[in-house]
């Protein structure tokens, strides 16, 4: 089954147990790195949303995976970042499903949080 951890170490599986319940990936294990967040109405993240979310709205809960980290035991962090967005895109099914794929950008991250702060929160 699936396993959600913090940063930290902590074990969220409960707390987060739609995403938990839902997701199934096409291998035997695998390590993904992502965070959970809740669409605002816009489409974007609403962290003031997320911890209502959990509590209340339970089923609004998505993991958005940005990088694979192991793959089948094998620990892919050696590999460059590309290569591990290739293999994760290929893991991760494309859709509104509980865990979605975070694209790549190309751009410095001052140029990424310039257009995020015009489209505003």
């Amino acid at each position: 089954g699936v396993r959600l951890y913090s940063k930290n170490g902590r074990d969220w599986t409960t707390k987060y147990w739609p995403i938990a319940l839902e997701v199934e990936l096409p291998c035997r294990s695998a390590i993904l790195d992502g965070e959970v967040i809740v669409s605002g109405e816009r489409g974007t993240p609403d962290s003031p949303a997320l911890e209502a979310a959990i509590w209340k709205e339970p089923s609004r809960l998505v993991f958005v995976a940005f990088d694979i980290l192991h793959l089948d035991g094998r620990n892919l962090t050696p590999l460059p970042l590309l290569l591990r967005k290739r293999a994760l895109r290929q893991l991760v099914e494309p859709g509104l499903g509980k865990i979605q794929y975070s694209e790549h950008f190309e751009r410095s991250a001052l140029a990424v949080f310039g257009v995020t702060e015009k489209i505003g929160p």
